[in-house]
């Protein structure tokens, strides 16, 4: 699902799930084979039009707050709701003492109390926060809802092949 074009999967499981380093080191390998002109650590401040109204400018700033125009055929933004956390207002009805963390704040298993884990949510990232903490031999509890759910594999495909 994550392959991109021109550069194939060449791991063991075709029809497994990367893993999250996994993955950032196959974008990597991506980035290298494409001479890509990637760069971090930018903030974009804006987009609008050039003055011929054919091409985008978009302002951008480093960390060290220096600034830069791009001028661009295309835009893609990829981001979305997801990168802004939704609490539960229940939240507030919980002990002080009780950590809780948003997916966004979750690093590793580290970070974590000891002792039992809960995590709410079977979505792509509360299984691989599940996945990350059993790996680390945490006691988890993995409380999901009555959310249907597609079978991974039908007639022997997985659904996602094309």
């Amino acid at each position: 699902m994550n392959v991109l074009p021109g550069l194939h999967y060449d791991g063991l499981e075709p029809d497994g799930f990367w893993r999250p380093d996994e993955l950032v080191q196959y974008f990597h390998r991506y980035v290298e084979h494409f001479q890509l002109p990637v760069r971090t650590g930018i903030t974009v401040v804006s987009v609008g039009h050039s003055e011929d109204g054919r091409h985008f400018i978009v302002k951008t700033k480093t960390n060290g707050q220096r600034e830069e125009s791009i001028t661009s055929c295309s835009v893609v933004i990829a981001s979305g709701s997801q990168q802004t956390p939704k609490v539960p207002a229940t939240r507030s009805r919980l002990p002080d003492d009780l950590v809780q963390l948003h997916t966004a704040d979750y690093h590793n298993a580290v970070e974590l109390p000891q002792g039992a884990i809960i995590v709410v949510g079977s979505g792509q990232s509360g299984c691989q926060i599940t996945e990350d903490l059993l790996s680390a031999g945490r006691t988890v509890y993995l409380c999901t809802s009555k959310v249907g759910r597609v079978p991974r594999r039908y007639r022997g495909r997985d659904i996602l092949d094309k």
